[in-house]
């Protein structure tokens, strides 16, 4: 489900349980365990995974989907402990294999997923995800065989595309790492042509819904409609670009001994749009029947509430006993005029980076979900413009509990910011925050292994290796490609 079985997850869950030959009563109980993951309802699939391990605990796939659905809940450990156990039944399952090490690799484990991941070539040296997933953690030096592996897969013949395009991304870093910062590009661009190909995203659907937005939340609705009477302040919102620094901006608060991490969740958009028992959702709400942005304005603070208390609810069940608790979903960004009437108590702090920079640093991963608009620089461009357009308004008709938040000044001076960052959360100065590459808490981000490290400045100009070829993304940016 984090990797290959995502692809395919009912049908694996199926066929699995089927293959355990326990019989119907853990084949429902895996496929009950699937629909609620589907659904986000993470904590009702463990339930089901629970009694599938008790039903047959030498099932494979009640082991597997064990430590999927724990992962999700961030319990690292147990996750890891059930993967192992899976694959004491199957030693050759790539996709656990995967799964384990890409959590090993997002606890800070990078010898053990490196070990995992050597292992699955072993088992498949054709696997381009495998080499993928490896690059993102290891370090490259000229005449890396590696990197010599990766060109030899990639010429071959018969290699499909979504392949090619694992390796592309794979050795742009690779590239990049060694110095050869025109062939790093050549390669992005060849990843992010066959990306592009498959997605379905048109950014002036984007556009439009930012216009609505702006519409809708404007100054007379906000100064007049009554906020929900909530007065927790718990939930923190980082928001901004991918890639602007927001993974690094929540671990340095969930350093803190007062303060959690919840990561990159979808709460705030299942509540609002009322998916997956997130919440009863804007349009439910509201007596003419719209949805969200225009159905905000038919609310009163009764339905405020409603929708502020389903979001914090599912957020502080992950972490009961924190004073702040960190939502780091970027795109939030679109949700900031309603976050100030069901949650007038939260804190947004708003991430920025260069835009040249931040959107080069998308253009250059893959993202596993979402971020449709990063695999084409007019359209980077673009959706940069319309999220610097929002967060313009924002800070017009929304300014309360609100930080700018640049990631320039974070590495240039990082005491200095971070003290004013705590100050902001109203939370005391804890040299941990400073000490935060240390920490082994879970992190599911591209900026994962990233994180790890104290902070670096190299990332700042880095951009500039690529000027000649952003000429697309910077006419597109406009004057925003100078900030």
């Amino acid at each position: 489900m984090n990797r290959k079985q995502r692809r395919e997850s009912q049908k694996s869950r199926k066929a699995a349980a089927k293959k355990s030959a326990a019989g119907p009563s853990l084949a429902g109980l895996l496929e009950d365990a699937g629909r609620c993951f589907d659904q986000g309802r993470f904590a009702e699939a463990l339930e089901f995974c629970r009694r599938a391990v008790d039903t047959d605990p030498g099932s494979f796939a009640a082991q597997a989907n064990l430590g999927n659905v724990l992962v999700k809940l961030g319990r690292a450990d147990e996750a890891a402990d059930a993967y192992v156990k899976a694959l004491a039944i199957e030693p050759d399952s790539v996709p656990v294999l995967s799964n384990l090490a890409i959590l090993k690799a997002e606890t800070a484990g990078y010898d053990e997923a490196m070990t995992l991941y050597r292992q699955i070539l072993t088992i498949d040296p054709g696997d381009a995800e495998a080499y993928h997933d490896l690059a993102l953690i290891k370090k490259f030096e000229a005449g890396d065989p590696d990197i010599q592996a990766m060109e030899a897969l990639r010429a071959t013949p018969s290699l499909g595309a979504e392949k090619r395009m694992y390796l592309d991304f794979a050795l742009t870093k690779a590239f990049e790492e060694i110095g050869e910062f025109e062939r790093a590009f050549t390669s992005a661009a060849a990843a992010n042509r066959v990306k592009r190909q498959s997605l379905d995203y048109d950014v002036a659907r984007d556009e439009a819904l930012t216009e609505r937005i702006i519409e809708t939340f404007d100054e007379t609705f906000l100064l007049g409609a009554e906020a929900a009477n909530l007065a927790d302040e718990t939930p923190v919102f980082i928001i901004g670009m991918p890639r602007s620094g927001t993974t690094l901006v929540e671990q340095i608060i969930a350093s803190h001994s007062a303060a959690a991490g919840a990561g990159e969740v979808n709460h705030l958009r299942d509540v609002i749009m009322g998916f997956g028992g997130g919440g009863v959702g804007v349009q439910r709400l509201s007596p003419t029947g719209r949805g969200f942005p225009e159905g905000a304005s038919d609310l009163g603070a009764k339905d405020f509430r409603r929708l502020g208390k389903a979001y914090a609810d599912r957020l502080t069940a992950a972490a009961p006993g924190a004073r702040r608790i960190t939502d780091k979903m970027p795109r939030n960004f679109f949700f900031v005029g309603l976050i100030r009437l069901v949650l007038p108590g939260a804190r947004i702090v708003h991430c920025r980076r260069h835009p040249v920079a931040t959107c080069l640093s998308c253009y250059q991963i893959h993202f596993p979900d979402g971020q449709e608009f990063t695999y084409d620089l007019v359209e980077l461009g673009r959706y940069y413009g319309l999220y610097a357009r929002l967060m313009d308004h924002w800070r017009q008709v929304a300014p309360a509990r609100f930080l700018d938040l640049r990631y320039e000044d974070l590495v240039a001076e990082p005491e200095a910011q971070i003290r004013r960052l705590l100050e902001f959360l109203d939370l005391p100065w804890e040299s941990a925050c400073l000490e935060f590459h240390k920490s082994g808490r879970q992190v599911r981000t591209a900026s994962a292994h990233q994180i790890r490290r104290p902070l670096y400045k190299t990332a700042v100009e880095r951009w500039r290796n690529y000027e000649a070829h952003l000429g697309p993304l910077i006419e597109a940016l406009g004057p925003l490609a100078g900030t």
